[in-house]
């Protein structure tokens, strides 16, 4: 399998199906935050553009936030890949179709409800947000293709029994920027700390770790040396996925 790294959270995964997972290929975060420009202001360009990106069979998204269900990219994968399915949840849903996104290209599935060897489980963003009917406000994804499992956690930090739903994952997605109280005063909602992600890895037994949401907005970031510290002190073992936005790894 392929893994694309597209900046931020976004993925896309080639094996079997080519599956697209929160593209962020816009400037929308920018934009919407011109008096804090100094800190939300992209570190590099898009490294694709969503006209590119076709023969795409699913998009998943795993929340409703601009960076991850972005209104500036999502109408145009619609229509550059006019047979994918978008997939999120209930929130996704809600503005996929106020984006025009018609209602028969959206799976809302509850959460660990399989289709097409792809589970959505929940995320907890900085906590879990249950819905009614076994929905849940974020998700994260497991996806069986071409003999591996890949998980995605969206945004995402550790919550009880996560660890008990990873076994047998072969490669994990996983944001590391971290979180604190100044983020979460200005209604910046965290993720993972690198330790937490790396130990995740490790008790969980999953060999290779891709870390996402480190490297787009430095003032929601964290460093590759600290990742790659972090790593060296808790699981020397685990292998460090970490291409270059636009760039790929086999697994």
């Amino acid at each position: 399998m392929r893994i694309t790294y597209l900046g931020q959270c976004g993925v896309l995964l080639a094996g079997s199906r080519r599956i697209l997972i929160d593209p962020y290929l816009s400037y929308s975060v920018d934009k919407r935050a011109k008096n804090r420009a100094g800190i939300w202001q992209r570190a590099y360009p898009p490294p694709v553009t969503p006209d590119s990106l076709s023969g795409i069979d699913f998009i998943l998204l795993s929340h409703a936030h601009t960076d991850h269900t972005d209104p500036e990219t999502l109408p145009t994968l619609a229509g550059a890949s006019p047979d994918a399915i978008f997939v999120g949840p209930p929130p996704v849903k809600e503005k996929l179709l106020s984006l025009g996104i018609p209602e028969a290209r959206i799976l809302c599935p509850a959460a660990d409800f399989v289709f097409s060897g792809i589970t959505p489980i929940p995320a907890a963003h900085e906590e879990l947000h249950p819905l009614t009917g076994g929905y849940f406000a974020e998700y994260g994804y497991i996806i069986a293709d071409s003999g591996l499992r890949i998980y995605h956690s969206g945004d995402c930090c550790p919550y009880a029994g996560l660890e008990e739903r990873l076994c047998g994952i072969d490669a994990a997605l996983l944001p590391t920027n971290g979180r604190d109280a100044f983020r979460l005063r200005d209604n910046c909602i965290g993720n993972f700390h690198p330790e937490e992600a790396v130990r995740l890895c490790n008790s969980a037994g999953i060999p290779r770790m891709m870390p996402l949401h480190h490297d787009l907005y430095p003032g929601n970031g964290m460093t590759k040396e600290r990742i790659l510290a972090v790593r060296d002190i808790f699981a020397p073992q685990l292998q460090l996925l970490m291409p270059a936005p636009g760039d790929s790894v086999e697994i």
